[in-house]
Parts: structure tokens; sequence; C-alpha cells
């Protein structure tokens, strides 16, 4: 190398014609906020099939052919920090519009809230989706079963002993406290006698999140 000159940085505009050129080619994959607008996509498509509405296509093929509607103008208005983490996802908000966006939150929030008053993530993507991994003891007092789509759609309830193993899966909980309960009750007595289980959990009180007395 003889010498070295740096480029000057490239207008917004050249960046938009540049990263979806390279999108066109690669997938939206290789874009550092992929893994973000994922999981929105996978709670989007969710609520299109729950919906049954003539929304826009958000298959990563279908988002790859509107890519000069929704992901170049963001480009060409903000430049390259439009896909990063959050704003990526933010993008295709914008161009799907509140109508869209508000449903999806509704149709498929992101978290369900315990008994304890913690909110546990609802995972959208796989066979028994949606589900969401829990301990058993943070469902105690819940005697309905948690669902999504306006009480239409049960979660999949993955429950977690103490030590965070999966000991059961459930789509009817009160079911499962009225059956299958009592045997894993006194799998787990056996296992952590410290913790408590009671023979009616869908009466009993949950434990307190921690940092509380």
């Amino acid at each position: 190398m003889l010498s070295e000159t740096p480029l000057k940085k490239p207008d917004n505009k050249s960046c938009a014609e540049a990263i979806c050129h390279a999108v066109k080619s690669d997938g939206l994959r290789i874009l550092p906020g992929w893994e973000a607008l994922s999981r929105y996509l996978h709670r989007a498509r969710y609520a299109a099939s729950q919906h049954a509405s003539d929304w826009p296509d958000t298959s990563e093929a279908g988002l790859i052919n509107t890519l000069d509607d929704w992901l170049y103008p963001a480009i060409e208005l903000s430049g390259l920090s439009t896909i990063q983490s959050g704003e990526l996802t933010n993008a295709l908000k914008n161009w799907l519009q509140w109508n869209i966006t508000s449903e999806i939150d509704r149709l498929a929030p992101t978290n369900w809230t315990s008994p304890t008053g913690r909110n546990v993530k609802i995972d959208y993507d796989g066979e028994q989706a949606p589900m969401i991994s829990i301990r058993v003891q943070e469902l105690y007092g819940q005697s309905r079963h948690p669902s999504i789509c306006d009480g239409a759609v049960p979660l999949t309830l993955s429950l977690l002993s103490p030590a965070q193993r999966q000991v059961a899966l459930t789509k009817d909980l009160p079911g499962f406290w009225k059956g299958g309960y009592a045997d894993m009750r006194k799998d787990m007595k056996g296992r952590y006698p410290k913790h408590n289980w009671p023979e009616d959990p869908a009466n009993a009180s949950p434990p307190e999140p921690r940092g509380k007395r």
C-alpha cells in the first residue's frame, strides 16, 4: 500500500441504496437489528393469523419486496442508525401505521403478568407458541388459564421447578391443578422440601416477589 485516504461519509441516500441492495441479495438477517425485528415479526404474524385481515405481508420475503416502501425512506431520513436494534423495528412499525401496530400489541402482547406481578415473556416462535415458561409457584392463586387474543387463545404453560427445569406442559391450568399437580407435588416436596407445595394451589397465595417482605 502506497497511500491511504479515508472516504467521505456517504449521504443517507447512498446508504439507503447500498443497504437495500445488500438486503435484496443476502436477506434482512444481515442487519444488526434483525434479532429484535424477528421477535416483532413473530408477534405480527400471529396477530394477523387471528385477525383475519388484509394486513401487509410480514414474511421476510414480503418485507424484502417492499423495502422501497419501509426501509429505504427510513434510512434516507435517519441514516445508518435505522438498521440498529430497535430502530429497524420502529421503521417497520411506522410503515405498518398505528391501527395495525396497536392491534398487534392487543392481540399478541410481549408479556403476561403473573399473580406475583412479574412480567413473563411470551414466546411466539416454535411449535408450542404462544408459550410462557414460569415456575409453578408463581401461578398459585391463578384459577383461570392465561390467554391472549381477547381470551380466545390459551397460552401454553411450560411449568418449571425451583431449579428452572420443566416439570409439566399444559394448556389447561385448572385441569392441571385438579389432576397432574398432585403427582407433581409429591415429587417436588421430596426434591424441594423448603418450598411451599399447597394441596389447593388455585386458592393459595403465590410467593412474594424478591425484595419484598
